[in-house]
């Protein structure tokens, strides 16, 4: 039903956004983490199947979409609740943001700049997920998609990691 559409769709849009990524270089090194690169097959398999989606994402939804949202809802205006909530979710990712440039030896700007975009990123995300969330209902509809994205991307983290010339065979494009 809903939750198997939302989490297909989602699948498959972010499928498409790291095939591209992966397919042009000047993108491939902004998908890259080397700490998914570093971490042995089984490890990332696991961070990736079991983690992210059971750990990360269902606590972040119990949160963020249950019960702050139940909180800030109760006392604001829709939209403002909304959107409360959305830009305290960009400001969660700070931490995250930091970690991933640093990993990727970014330098203070653009470390700023990763920062500010993984921020503006994630509150657009936590936005739409709470827009999610009212419309459909539920709160595993937004689990399924935030899962989808976030398990979708560290799988092309990792291998983005990889050297060029094994990710050949998986897109069949020439570097």
């Amino acid at each position: 039903g809903l939750l198997a559409s939302w989490g297909s769709a989602t699948l498959v849009a972010m499928c498409t956004v790291g095939v591209v990524m992966m397919s042009r270089p000047q993108l491939r090194g902004h998908l890259a983490d080397p700490r998914m690169g570093a971490m042995s097959s089984r490890t990332a398999a696991a961070h990736i199947l079991v983690r992210i989606p059971l750990i990360t994402v269902v606590i972040e939804e119990a949160v963020f979409r249950g019960v702050l949202h139940a909180a800030l809802i109760a006392v604001y205006p829709e939209p403002m609740a909304l959107w409360g909530g959305a830009v305290l979710f960009g400001l969660w990712h700070i931490g995250p943001g930091l970690d991933q440039a640093h990993a990727n030896e970014r330098r203070s700007m653009a470390r700023f700049v990763h920062v500010a975009i993984t921020v503006a990123a994630t509150t657009a995300a936590g936005a739409f997920l709470v827009w999610l969330r009212i419309e459909t209902g539920s709160i595993w509809v937004p689990v399924a998609v935030h899962a989808g994205v976030n398990m979708t991307l560290a799988a092309f983290a990792r291998l983005a990691t990889r050297p060029q010339r094994s990710l050949r065979p998986v897109l069949g494009t020439e570097y």
